[in-house]
């Protein structure tokens, strides 16, 4: 993990509190009355990495910060098991297989989660495949922080 201001053995800057706090220090009072109300929670300043690369294997859980070390940027880009698959069809087949023998792609598939974790765990299995990808950006960030 990359140097960090968190004390050590610490994971969070937050308490293991979850609750609604003021973010304006000038503006004290009722939560109805402020605009800036944030929520906190522990770990809300950080990222668990999924480490699991096949669902038979037991890991301990990781965390990442946002000062990162270049050697855990590498460990987000490496496959992730994808959970929970779920077919939606006009006659409510529940059972299917999105890869035939061959490993080719038999329909499309709709990911929600973190597109950059999803991307990196099919690129191998979808490389040169793809014809069209949609992404969701996240909208109402603040103004120039759209990467």
């Amino acid at each position: 993990m990359a140097e960090n201001s968190l004390k050590k053995g610490q994971y969070t800057r937050f308490s293991n509190k979850i609750g609604l706090y003021s973010a304006n220090q000038e503006n004290v009072g009722f939560i109805k009355n402020n605009s800036n109300v944030v929520i906190n929670f522990p770990f809300k300043d950080a990222v668990l990495v999924g480490g699991m690369s096949r669902e038979d294997v037991k890991t301990t859980e990781k965390f990442l910060h946002q000062e990162v070390d270049s050697k855990d940027i590498d460990t987000l880009f490496e496959p992730k098991v994808l959970t929970n698959p779920e077919y939606y069809s006009a006659t409510n087949e529940t059972e299917f297989e999105f890869f035939d023998e061959n490993g080719e792609l038999k329909e499309n598939l709709l990911i929600k989660g973190n597109n950059l974790l999803a991307l990196y765990s099919l690129r191998e299995k979808l490389a040169n495949k793809v014809k069209l990808l949609y992404l969701d950006p996240p909208y109402l960030n603040a103004p120039k922080t759209f990467m």
